[in-house]
C-alpha cells in the first residue's frame, strides 16, 4: 500500500498542487506563553514556524500580497531554468519507476518509453522484467529514474541486463524545512536528468 502525503491529499481535493503562503501574526503562541503549556513544541524552533515570515507590523493583507508576488517570482525563475534544460533533454526516451514524473516529462519535453512499477503497484513480474528490458533496448532509453525510497531490486535488474544507468528523483515529498525547498529540489532534478541524458 503506498503513503498518501499530505501535499498529494491536497492536489487531490484542489485539483492542482497547494502551496503555503506564510503570515506573521503579532501574537505569540498558547504552547510558548503558557496558556497551553510552556517552551513550544518540539518541531518549532524559539521564533516559532515564522522563519520565513514577513514583519507582524505589516497588515495581513500586505503579507500575502508580498509573500504571494515573491513565490511567483521565484517560480516563475525555475519555470526559466526548466525551459532552458528542456531544449537538452527533448525527446530523450527514459523510464521511470513510477508516473510520479509525468508533469515533469510534459514541462520539459523528455519522453518516458514506460514505467517499472506493475500496474498493481509493487514490483514487475519477470515477463514484465522482460519486456521493460526490450522497450529500454528498442527505444535506446538513455536513464531509469527512481525515488529515494525505492527499495525493490527491478531497477538493478534491468541496469544489469541492459546497461541503462540508474538515476534518484526527488518527487518533492520531503526535503529541507527551508523557504526555498520545492525549488531547490527541482532545480536538483533538472540537473540529474540532463547529466543523466548526455
Amino acid at each position: 500500500m503506498r503513503y498518501l502525503s499530505y501535499s498529494e491529499y491536497l492536489k487531490k481535493k484542489y485539483g492542482e498542487k497547494v502551496y503555503k503562503i506564510p503570515v506573521n501574526l503579532d501574537i505569540t503562541c498558547p504552547n510558548r506563553d503558557g496558556n497551553c503549556g510552556e517552551g513550544g513544541c518540539i518541531f518549532c524552533g524559539a521564533e516559532g514556524a515564522a522563519f520565513e515570515n514577513l514583519p507582524p507590523s505589516l497588515p495581513v493583507k500586505e503579507q500575502i500580497e508580498k509573500n504571494y508576488d515573491s513565490y511567483i517570482a521565484r517560480l516563475d525563475s525555475l519555470s526559466e531554468d526548466i525551459a532552458a534544460a528542456s531544449e537538452q533533454v527533448k525527446d530523450v526516451p527514459v523510464m521511470t519507476f513510477h508516473d510520479a514524473y509525468s508533469y515533469l516529462a510534459r514541462d520539459m519535453g523528455f519522453h518516458i518509453v514506460d514505467t517499472v512499477e506493475s500496474g498493481e503497484g509493487g514490483e514487475p513480474s519477470a515477463r514484465e522484467l522482460a519486456h521493460l528490458a526490450d522497450e529500454i533496448t528498442e527505444h535506446s532509453v538513455k536513464a531509469l529514474f527512481i525515488e529515494p525510497d525505492y527499495s525493490g531490486s527491478a531497477a538493478e535488474i534491468l541496469s544489469r541486463e541492459t546497461g541503462v544507468s540508474v538515476y534518484t528523483l526527488n518527487p518533492v515529498t520531503k526535503g529541507d524545512a527551508v523557504l526555498t525547498a520545492y525549488e531547490d529540489i527541482m532545480r536538483n532534478n533538472i540537473k540529474i536528468i540532463v547529466e543523466a541524458v548526455k
